[in-house]
């Protein structure tokens, strides 16, 4: 394989296209210098070695999702435990009439919350209480309009684009 990159390699490759172009030659004398040069095969030669850099980048990608997923899993389940150690102090604090604990290293006190509302039966609540959620704006409906475009209806603000994407059998 070459040392030289793919878009050097491309770069050549476009460079004799056009000067074989130039010479006005059938295709089937283009297609033979074009192979002869060497550069089609240099080019499959990076395409493979690119993509088998890809596939080894990738190959890891299953097993650090499932790590990443553990230790978010550990992460929420240590929050959770921290919290309920919280609320086991304060119980038991509450239990024994003890408003605030002082020590080298931290200073714990009960203290009030503010006021909440316990919504304990909410059909009962009169509607001027009640809020009714903002609807979303309208969004374009992608699928209708491919179909109307594909139909050549003219439709302004959209359009039919073509891209395209690589396939790796």
């Amino acid at each position: 394989m070459t040392s030289v990159a793919l878009y050097q390699l491309t770069g050549q490759y476009q460079q004799l296209l056009s000067s074989l172009a130039d010479l006005d030659l059938d295709a089937g004398c283009v297609a033979d210098t074009l192979e002869a040069s060497g550069l089609v095969d240099d080019i499959t030669d990076k395409a493979v070695g690119i993509l088998m850099v890809g596939r080894g980048m990738v190959v890891n990608v299953p097993a650090l999702r499932q790590e990443a997923a553990r230790m978010n899993a550990l992460a929420d389940s240590l929050v959770k435990k921290e919290a309920a150690l919280y609320q086991y102090l304060l119980t038991n604090m509450q239990t024994c009439g003890i408003s605030k604990i002082e020590s080298p290293l931290f200073k714990i006190s009960t203290q009030n919350n503010p006021p909440s509302v316990d919504i304990y039966e909410p059909g009962l609540i009169a509607s001027q209480y009640m809020r009714q959620p903002e609807t979303p704006p309208p969004v374009p409906d992608k699928t209708a309009l491919k179909a109307a475009l594909k139909a050549g209806i003219e439709i302004q603000g959209a359009k039919l684009v073509q891209s395209q994407r690589l396939v790796v059998k």
